[in-house]
């Protein structure tokens, strides 16, 4: 019902079904009530001012009234019984006004003067009333928004949008590479064209042409860029092969000299492993051994020799062993011999108890220590048990000991 309002109401309304059956003739009297659709309306018509109206049982009301009572029926709907206002029929100014010193402020103010609602059926048919009223007026309306207008002449050109929604759903990322795969087989189609026309085909030198294919090169797509790297570095390391045999040709042809060499010795032998040399290295010093063993077991002359001459014929090995275990040995009897200096030096003797002297003197583990400890209270245990068995046995008294009452016995605690 949003679409009706006073510029599409007519400038000369008929007056409404509900007032058109109040009789002109009875002054003083109310009107009579002609349907069951208006009668709420009606009864709350007050009858101190009838309405006179002309012979023809109709009545035209200005614009602003038309406008003021479809305000009050929206305004009757939508608000409680309490709240409805009170129409009363103006005889002199053949106006509809609202009488609001009859009707009560507020329901806590005057709850006795409470209107009755209209029934579900009355405001039903109302609105369907006023909804179709609504509706011709948009008919109308949307007649004249479809009428063709002569004034304007000019159409513009509008794109064309996608009929599929599987367009709009299409990867970005697919369309962008699609767009410049277009783009570039366009642009070679263009090149292709271009140099179609023209016949004349310059030389250029090769400088001229690598700087060429650079600049094609950087136009090209990344896959093409990598394509061309690869190349040119397939280029090059042909390009340096070729060299290098060149010089080694130059080389070849300045030396004159070609020594003569066996077809034995025409390829070296396979070169060892490390631990194969090891291996053999053992062996042969090995045989070396066994060799001058023989040699002395021959050889019944012994030689008076220094002992400096004696660590000569000693392998480096075994020097280097004596030398350190000299060097240790040095190094303890130095350090025994300040330990020594240090205890004359100290004259305090602190007493210690005989429970500790042992352990400071054995200096045993401290593992073991524990161990013996866990031994010596047993055997404590065990003597402290002798010792009250042998008391026993010296005791000839026994006194007869009453065992406690339940009563007695100790339940807890007490805090």
């Amino acid at each position: 019902m949003s679409d009706l309002s006073i510029k599409d109401a007519a400038p000369i309304a008929p007056l409404p079904e509900k007032l058109q059956d109040v009789s002109s003739t009875e002054a003083g009297k109310s009107p009579a009530k002609t349907s069951t659709q208006d009668g709420a309306l009606a009864s709350q018509v007050s009858p101190a001012v009838p309405l006179s109206l002309n012979d023809e049982s109709t009545m035209s009301l200005p614009t602003d009234t038309v406008t003021q009572m479809v305000g009050e029926i929206k305004e009757i709907l939508s608000s409680s019984p309490s709240k409805i206002p009170i129409r009363k029929i103006l005889a002199s100014t053949n106006d509809l006004a609202l009488d609001t010193s009859s009707s009560p402020a507020s329901p806590e103010e005057s709850p006795a003067t409470k209107r009755k609602s209209m029934s579900p059926s009355q405001k039903e048919e109302m609105a369907n009333r006023l909804y179709s009223k609504a509706m011709e007026l948009k008919e109308k309306r949307d007649k004249l928004y479809s009428q063709p207008k002569e004034e304007c002449t000019f159409k513009p050109t509008i794109n064309r949008t996608p009929s599929k929604r599987e367009e709009l759903d299409k990867d970005r990322f697919l369309v962008l590479h699609e767009q410049a795969e277009e783009m570039a087989r366009r642009k070679e189609e263009l090149k292709q064209s271009l140099e179609s026309q023209f016949t004349y085909k310059p030389e250029i030198s090769s400088l001229a042409r690598r700087l060429s294919a650079r600049h094609d090169a950087e136009e090209k797509p990344p896959s093409s860029r990598a394509e061309e790297l690869y190349k040119m570095a397939h280029e090059l390391e042909a390009k340096r092969e070729e060299k290098k045999k060149e010089l080694e040709k130059k080389e070849a042809e300045e030396c004159t000299f070609q020594p003569k060499i066996k077809k034995t010795k025409g390829k070296s032998p396979p070169k060892q492993p490390l631990y194969d040399a090891e291996l053999m290295k053992q062996k042969r010093l090995e045989k070396e051994r066994k060799k001058a063993e023989l040699e002395l077991a021959e050889c019944s002359f012994k030689p008076q020799i220094s002992k400096k001459t004696h660590d000569v014929t000693k392998t480096f090995f075994e020097r280097l062993q004596e030398a350190d275990k000299k060097k240790k040995e040095r190094l303890e009897a130095l350090r025994k011999e300040k330990e020594h200096q240090i205890e004359q030096e100290m004259t305090f003797r602190p007493a210690i108890n005989d429970s500790k002297a042992p352990k400071v003197q054995e200096k045993v583990p401290f593992h073991e220590r524990l161990f013996n400890k866990e031994q010596l209270q047993a055997q404590a245990l065990e003597r402290e048990q002798k010792k009250i068995e042998i008391e026993a046995q010296t005791c000839t008294f026994k006194p007869d000991i009453i065992p406690a009452p339940v009563t007695l016995e100790r339940r807890g605690t007490l805090i």
